[in-house]
């Protein structure tokens, strides 16, 4: 008994330990700026996401070109929100991404010009010129695929006035994937301070051989 009560507390202990390690990985990072944006993906480890308004944003033909480049049916009708996007360490130094993230926008509803039932594009500013980081998609959650930041600007489109009466068979717009691994393959890191799937299923595997070696145990006294 004493033996299968001391390979029981190894079980349980290394368990725990292992799913510590996982749940302290990197994890989504709600932004410090004028709106809230979480971020799945390679964000870097201990930085902020900090999105602030600004003015930059795309011209309407500038925009449009890039909106006709997802999908030709669709034009803009205005500008919901545009801003610097950027990560931030501890000291308020802005640092790169570590590959392809994910970015949520307005899941807290903080966005005035982003509402259920019209239909946006997220944009990005790429050092020369503006490109689509997103398909036509439904409000009020919107996401963008990046492998850097910088200008973001959110823009509201419509169908185009000749394709309205295809709107019953419009099947081209996307809703906000419900994880960064459905809209890229990029899988998101547990969030800190939540025991990982994994580290459970450790556990109760564990906990399983541990009976099965005190049963056998017994059995061959």
């Amino acid at each position: 008994m004493k033996k299968f009560s001391k390979l029981l507390a190894m079980s349980l202990a290394t368990a725990l330990v292992f799913g510590m390690t996982v749940s302290a990985a990197p994890s989504s990072t709600t932004s410090d700026g004028d709106i809230a944006v979480s971020v799945e993906g390679a964000a870097p480890e201990g930085a902020v996401i900090v999105a602030k308004e600004s003015s930059v944003a795309p011209s309407k033909a500038d925009a449009n070109k890039v909106i006709a480049s997802e999908n030709s049916d669709y034009e803009l009708t205005n500008v919901a929100w545009s801003g610097d996007v950027h990560f931030e360490d501890a000291n308020g130094s802005t640092v790169a991404t570590n590959g392809t993230i994910v970015a949520y926008f307005n899941e807290n509803g903080d966005i005035p010009g982003v509402v259920a039932g019209k239909y946006y594009v997220v944009l990005h500013w790429n050092g020369s010129k503006w490109e689509a980081v997103s398909g036509v998609q439904q409000g009020p959650v919107l996401y963008g695929v990046f492998s850097s930041l910088s200008p973001v600007a959110i823009v509201e489109v419509d169908k185009k006035a000749d394709d309205d009466d295809d709107d019953d068979n419009d099947n081209t717009t996307e809703a906000a994937p419900a994880s960064a691994a459905a809209a890229t393959g990029v899988a998101a890191s547990p969030k800190t301070g939540e025991t990982a799937p994994v580290a459970v299923l450790f556990a109760v595997a564990s906990l399983g051989a541990a009976v099965a070696c005190s049963r056998k145990a017994r059995y061959n006294k």
